[in-house]
């Protein structure tokens, strides 16, 4: 509500869901600042052993892409389930566009039968 009237007033969104300004920076001006150097130990490098490591000692933990489809065809309406379960899509990518393809279909038999 703050955050609505503050809009309205024409001044800056504050709260926990306003994003915080952002500002232009150039590399030189970026550089100035002091980043830290990576030497292949440390930052995204130390970050992606570590995620590689969690996957391993905690499968659960981290949700694999047959998972991820599994979980997707679950939440599809019971008229297409079963025909995307049964042609076992490898990607979710793939379901989602099989998905699309058998929505449209049933959709437009529907209508054709309410047109005649």
């Amino acid at each position: 509500r703050v955050r609505m009237e503050a809009t309205r007033a024409g001044g800056p969104a504050r709260g926990p869901a306003a994003a915080p300004m952002s500002q232009e920076c150039s590399f030189t001006g970026f550089m100035k600042c002091g980043p830290t150097q990576l030497h292949g130990t440390e930052g995204a490098v130390g970050l992606v052993r570590w995620f590689n490591e969690l996957a391993l000692l905690c499968p659960d933990a981290v949700s694999n892409e047959k998972k991820t489809i599994e979980l997707y065809i679950k939440g599809l309406p019971e008229i297409i389930k079963g025909e995307t379960t049964s042609s076992r899509p490898i990607t979710l990518n793939e379901a989602v566009r099989m998905t699309h393809v058998l929505m449209e279909q049933k959709i437009q038999a529907k209508n054709e039968r309410i047109a005649e």
